[in-house]
């Protein structure tokens, strides 16, 4: 995460959970800099000098208070969740392709050639996770190489498989799938980037869904 001069940040323990948080550290930027990913249990409260509510906020909690987050807006769209997820695109509302999809232009968003990640919901409550291979996408392009799809077609591929609400991740060249086949780990899903991604910003850890045995 980078900050600019002014910025404020707070160092949380979150160990406890959403409604038990100690307040750690405060700080407040004097250059830029960048924050380290921190142990776990750990977070960081984050606000940019332009947003005067949120620094409101931090200026009023003090080192070793107690607070607790909720997540909630004024027409309460948002309110009452304990787990969001963010995602890219709508796919799939309510067993409909999207009224946006054909109108996203970000991402690739009309291109065919592009790998995809996404995930979805079906009419059984199962969660659906789709990769989509497109070696054809990156400098590797050869005849033979895979395609991947536009996000119409990926829209309309999870409503056969009968999903109800559905979203695109960003990948993208990343997009890789691993799974255990017979006890051996195998990669289903080759990534077409051709090298290492610098995690920037938010991005402190690699972007992954791993779904394992109970």
């Amino acid at each position: 995460l980078y900050l600019n001069s002014g910025d404020m940040y707070a160092i949380l323990d979150v160990s406890k959970g959403a409604n038990n948080i100690e307040v750690l550290e405060l700080n407040v930027a004097t250059k830029q800099t960048t924050l380290n990913p921190l142990a776990s249990g750990k977070a960081y409260l984050y606000c940019a000098s332009t947003n005067t509510d949120a620094a409101s906020f931090l200026n009023r909690i003090a080192v070793g208070e107690k607070i607790n987050l909720t997540v909630a807006s004024p027409d309460s769209t948002w309110n009452g969740y304990e787990t969001i997820l963010g995602c890219r695109q709508a796919l799939v509302i309510d067993g409909k392709v999207a009224d946006t999809v054909k109108l996203e232009n970000t991402n690739g968003a009309q291109y065919g050639e592009v790998p995809r990640s996404a995930v979805g919901v079906n009419v059984d409550g199962i969660v659906c996770i789709y990769a989509v291979e497109s070696l054809y996408y990156g400098s590797k392009a050869s005849d033979g190489d895979s395609h991947g799809c536009d996000l119409n077609m990926l829209a309309e591929f999870m409503m056969y498989n009968n999903v109800i609400n559905g979203a695109n991740f960003d990948g993208g060249g990343s997009t890789q799938l691993v799974c255990k086949v017979d006890g051996v780990d195998q990669v289903l899903v080759r990534s077409s980037d051709t090298g290492s991604t610098g995690l920037t910003n938010t991005r402190l850890v690699m972007n992954v869904i791993m779904v394992t045995e109970k």
